[in-house]
């Protein structure tokens, strides 16, 4: 484990603690974080290393800015990601990005199912699914089912550190 390493464990602890409890990813948490992977970076990489940190950052940010836009995520949750492309690099980035995306879906089905509320949930999405197949809109499928108002959400954050972890020990 290196240094960029051990720093990154500390800010994703840190991150996931702070979204579970509170619901959002400070700034200055953050903002600590980048600012000390640059300097990481360069330290033990120099301009090569802060150039492969900055392509990933860039890698993490755009890997979620669709969720981001569409309301499926929050901002904390896209500064989480792009911090790991600065210290990883942005194949790490990416994978993470899948295997959060894995996760992400696991604890959503897990909390569905610990409320009941599962076998409603995927009847309603594949209803919904089947209606933009018939239709032949893809623009409808992308506009997700009404009905999930008043469930929980799922803190994205614990998926990308369980997908940034899987990814630290089986990834490339």
């Amino acid at each position: 484990m290196t240094a960029l390493d051990a720093v990154l464990a500390a800010f994703l602890c840190a991150s996931v603690y702070t979204d579970l409890r509170w619901r959002k990813v400070p700034n200055a948490v953050v903002l600590a974080a980048v600012l000390l992977g640059a300097l990481l970076r360069a330290v033990y990489g120099g301009m090569a290393g802060l150039a492969e940190g900055a392509a990933g950052l860039l890698a993490g940010l755009l890997l979620l800015v669709i969720p981001f836009a569409a309301g499926g995520i929050e901002a904390g949750d896209v500064k989480v990601l792009a911090v790991v492309g600065l210290y990883e690099g942005a194949r790490f980035a990416a994978w993470t990005f899948a295997a959060g995306a894995v996760a992400g879906g696991a604890l959503a089905a897990a909390s569905l199912l610990a409320r009941g509320r599962l076998g409603a949930s995927v009847r309603r999405i594949a209803s919904h699914l089947w209606v933009a197949w018939a239709a032949r809109r893809l623009s409808l499928a992308l506009v997700p089912p009404g009905g999930g108002e008043g469930l929980p959400a799922v803190p994205y954050t614990l998926a990308i550190v369980c997908g940034a972890a899987f990814t630290f020990f089986f990834g490339p």
